[in-house]
């Protein structure tokens, strides 16, 4: 009995110590957290200062905004930063990056505002001005972070531009007439030529291109942005944009995955030799390999695949309407369109070391009047009401991703 008892205590014992070996063991590391730039918003109505408190409150890390050319330089050579300064004043102040989206022709270079400023030397050089203009009073050490911006909010961290966005949705025709990724290319060389001369630390970020734009001339993103790799400008950009609306998450997944596939296709040609390379080893571990080798080789091909995508994506656009025409495939309804921001953005979070995703942008902030809305859901697409009280329930997602409140 005793003799038995003991091997009963030893076997119990021994069980005791397998479980608590395994306790002890190192769980897994948690997924790094996005940072807090990772998660922003596109207004389109104005900010005012209580937008941004509330934006702060909530966990927005960026605002993507439209820089217009005319009203800043109304008459050639004549600057006027006032409305600028205001709001990117009140956005640093509140601790939100600013991110500029440049476009738009004044009057003065040409009578059509959605012509790419590529008629002529002087067009090019006027252009080329604005932006530097811009860059010099934004950018890192700007004379705006230097002078007005410590008077206006004394001991607010500045927050100068670490991204500028040239143009949107080049790839059809609501923003550009005539929608041509050659003379885009060429307009992003010149961008990239005045930013980088004022503050090279500046990303220059290719404008965001929805995925299927229809009407005349529109072309879709993945052919524009392969045609805008053919014309040369490769080296002029460090990031693209996309907008890939879709009424499922499943959409969304495609049109970025087709992107990084033309991205692939424009890799170093040391990236590719790698990449190859890497395959052909995961092809002879599973011939004749151990699992071990199988799994390295695995790991191998993962992360040369990853050495392809040489240009960082920001979803610079990304929405739901809450309510609209029941026809329209982007309205969802109120809690639709909760579910599906808090997918995507879960997507993107997940997706972002591997897809390189630099940041994701809710369209919009606050509902606005539907007459004059650009699109038949856009007027319900905001995280708030159109009294900019009232919070809906896509909003209460949202804070739960960022951390906000």
């Amino acid at each position: 009995m005793c003799a038995r008892a003991s091997w009963r205590q030893l076997r119990g014992l021994v069980a005791l110590v397998g479980v608590l070996s395994l306790t002890a063991l190192p769980s897994a590391a948690p997924a790094e957290a996005a940072p807090k730039e990772f998660f922003g918003v596109v207004p389109q109505n104005s900010v005012t200062s209580s937008d941004a408190q509330r934006m702060a409150r909530g966990g927005v890390g960026v605002v993507r905004f439209p820089l217009k050319w005319e009203p800043v330089e109304p008459t050639d050579d004549e600057f006027d930063f006032g409305a600028l300064d205001r709001l990117i004043g009140t956005l640093a102040a509140n601790g939100i990056r600013p991110l500029p989206i440049v476009s738009g022709v004044p009057a003065y270079v040409d009578h059509d505002p959605l012509a790419l400023p590529l008629d002529s030397s002087a067009d090019k050089s006027q252009w080329q001005e604005f932006l530097r203009a811009v860059v010099n009073r934004y950018g890192e050490g700007g004379s705006y972070w230097t002078t007005a911006y410590p008077t206006q909010y004394p001991g607010a961290e500045a927050l100068p531009l670490r991204t500028v966005q040239i143009w949107n949705e080049q790839n059809g025709p609501k923003h550009a007439h005539y929608p041509n990724p050659g003379l885009y290319a060429e307009l992003v060389k010149i961008s990239h030529t005045a930013i980088a001369s004022e503050d090279p630390s500046i990303e220059v970020l290719l404008g965001g291109m929805f995925g299927t734009p229809t009407g005349e001339g529109g072309i879709d993103a993945w052919d524009f942005l392969d045609a805008v790799y053919r014309s040369g400008a490769k080296e002029s950009f460090d990031a693209i944009a996309v907008h890939p609306y879709s009424p499922d998450i499943k959409g969304i997944k495609q049109q970025v995955n087709t992107m990084r596939k033309v991205i692939a296709r424009y890799a170093d040609a040391a990236a590719k030799k790698k990449f190859k390379k890497a395959k052909k080893s995961l092809k002879r571990a599973k011939k004749r390999g151990s699992k071990a080798k199988v799994r390295k080789a695995k790991k191998r091909v993962k992360k040369a695949r990853r050495g392809l995508q040489t240009a960082d994506i920001w979803v610079t656009e990304i929405g739901w309407g809450s309510e609209g025409a029941s026809t329209s495939r982007l309205v969802k309804g109120l809690e639709g369109q909760a579910r599906l921001l808090r997918k995507s953005f879960q997507l993107f979070e997940k997706k972002r070391k591997k897809w390189r995703i630099s940041g994701v942008l809710w369209y919009t902030w606050r509902d606005r009047s539907a007459f004059g809305a650009p699109c038949d859901w856009c007027a319900s697409a905001g995280l708030f009401r159109q009294d900019n009280v009232t919070a809906k329930p896509a909003f209460n997602e949202y804070v739960r991703l960022t951390g906000g409140s």
